[in-house]
């Protein structure tokens, strides 16, 4: 699968227009269609923004697994929050959470 064709099934999974992810990545349209057609191969930063704006990282894109997975809305707004986190509050939620399993 290629770059634009993974991110094509990214997109399409999450129910996500072009336009859409256009406005919520400031990257064109024109430019999303001729990166997911393999017209056109988008720098890392360029994909960064598409995928931050699909909720993805590159590291989840660029695995060996080819399953996409779709987060649920609050599973989503769980990651958006924790990445807004300083580096001592995501220690301090994940130190939380293992004193509070099983």
């Amino acid at each position: 699968m290629t770059i634009g064709q993974k991110l094509q099934s990214i997109r399409l999974a999450k129910g996500i227009s072009v336009y859409r992810l256009s406005q919520t990545s400031e990257v064109t349209e024109h430019y999303i269609h001729a990166i997911e057609n393999n017209k056109s191969q988008p720098s890392i930063m360029i994909l960064e923004q598409l995928l931050n704006a699909l909720d993805y990282t590159l590291s989840e894109f660029f695995s060996e697994s080819n399953t996409i997975i779709s987060a649920s809305s609050d599973e989503a707004e769980l990651v958006h929050s924790y990445r807004a986190l300083s580096p001592a509050k995501k220690k301090a939620l994940l130190a939380l959470l293992s004193n509070n399993e099983g």
